[in-house]
């Protein structure tokens, strides 16, 4: 099986994930998180499907179904845990998400309309 990466490596990708919920600010599907996370090339899919796991076990997004689709928002701990190592996110995948998501954001809106 291959690995997941380093200790660091699995945690900065759990903070991509963070951010990017605070960023768009509403609650996004299983496919949105997919289809944005993949587009972008931050992470692939058996990385990105093992940190929402672990993100939604730990508390750090609440999880949610609704007509027969997951939905994630970032939590209160979550909400902390971005504050406490924000640092810790590297600068350029912080500008490609702040720069993205107005955007996404729009297209998510349009989506469900």
């Amino acid at each position: 099986m291959e690995s997941l990466g380093s200790t660091n490596e699995i945690a900065q990708n759990k903070l991509i994930l963070l951010y990017l919920f605070k960023k768009i600010e509403i609650p996004l599907s299983s496919l949105q998180v997919y289809k944005i996370i993949l587009e972008n090339n931050f992470m692939n899919y058996f990385i990105l499907q093992h940190s929402l796991d672990e993100l939604a076990e730990q508390g750090m997004l609440d999880s949610s179904r609704n007509e027969g689709r997951h939905f994630y928002r970032l939590s209160g701990e979550g909400e902390k845990m971005v504050g406490l190592f924000l640092n810790k996110l590297p600068l350029g995948i912080k500008k490609r998400i702040d720069n993205s998501a107005k955007t996404i954001r729009k297209q998510i809106r349009n989506e469900t309309l």
